[in-house]
């Protein structure tokens, strides 16, 4: 009688601990193990939603309802493997770092380029252009004033000089703002990783690069007002070719007037004789 008493308690016993697996009754109490979901009261392996699934793995994680598993009869996986938010991961993970991809919580999501990667870079964009637009009006005002005003401190080489100067930086300022696009990617990247908990993978850091630079020549010359560098550059090199070889305007009146040797006389006019002594004609006085 003791025997099949304690028999029976045994297998009560392993009924109990048991409970929650596929065929087993589930409730709010009772909830199903592993991947089984509580579908109609019985624990069974598919699922269509997420609250029939009850279980969480040995990291304490849910699970969410994956409809394409167990071959598109529904299964219950972890959150961490299959979540459908980020504020999921977020909150599963414990971290702000976190990011569902593709129904994965991904460890390295702080890792992706997002609009605080895009503002960085921005800035970074607009110091080149910005660079380029104060070299391009230092090069138009220093040209100008001997082509436009006629100043050359008495040294014609010095307006060849300045005009030489303009005509390369002005081309060059063209270019400034994809040069700093390009430092500009490295820098943002490097910052972005920066932020990552573990940092960023060689593939990552390719990744945002290759984002970034596939932006820059439209950025950099759109809202980083690195057209500005377009117009006022090419100005500064053709002021910068007028200067140095100068076809009309004060400058050239004055290397003509130079070339005359009548400086500040406009050229063409008579020179004015100057007789020194007495006329070799005169006659002396009685």
């Amino acid at each position: 009688m003791s025997l099949a008493f304690f028999l029976i308690a045994a297998c009560a016993c392993t009924k109990a601990s048991a409970a929650g697996f596929k065929g087993d009754a589930c409730d709010a109490t009772n909830k199903c193990l592993s991947s089984y979901g509580c579908v109609n009261g019985i624990c069974t392996d598919g699922c269509t939603q997420d609250s029939e699934c009850q279980a969480t793995d040995t990291d304490g994680h849910s699970y969410n309802c994956n409809p394409a598993g167990n071959f598109g009869e529904g299964e219950c996986e972890s959150i961490f493997w299959h979540c459908k938010t980020d504020q999921q991961c977020k909150d599963t993970m414990n971290s702000e770092l976190y990011k569902c991809t593709d129904n994965t919580c991904s460890a390295y999501a702080g890792c992706e380029c997002d609009q605080s990667c895009v503002d960085d870079y921005y800035g970074k964009i607009i110091t080149g252009s910005i660079c380029s637009l104060v070299i391009a009006l230092v090069m138009i005002i220093a040209t100008a004033v001997p082509c436009c005003c006629g100043v050359d401190l008495d040294k014609p080489i010095c307006p060849k000089v300045v005009g030489g100067l303009a005509i390369c930086l002005g081309i060059f300022c063209v270019f400034i703002p994809l040069l700093a696009s390009y430092g500009a990617a490295d820098g943002a990247t490097n910052d972005t990783c920066a932020k990552c908990d573990g940092g960023c993978t060689d593939e990552q850091k390719e990744s945002i690069k290759s984002l970034l630079n596939a932006l820059g020549a439209i950025i950099a010359y759109t809202s980083g007002f690195g057209f500005l560098a377009c117009i006022f550059g090419p100005l500064a090199a053709a002021i910068g070719c007028c200067t140095v070889c100068p076809c009309c305007g004060p400058l050239k009146t004055k290397i003509e007037n130079r070339k005359a040797g009548v400086a500040g006389q406009p050229a063409g006019a008579p020179a004015t004789a100057t007789v020194m002594g007495q006329p070799a004609a005169a006659p002396a006085s009685a």
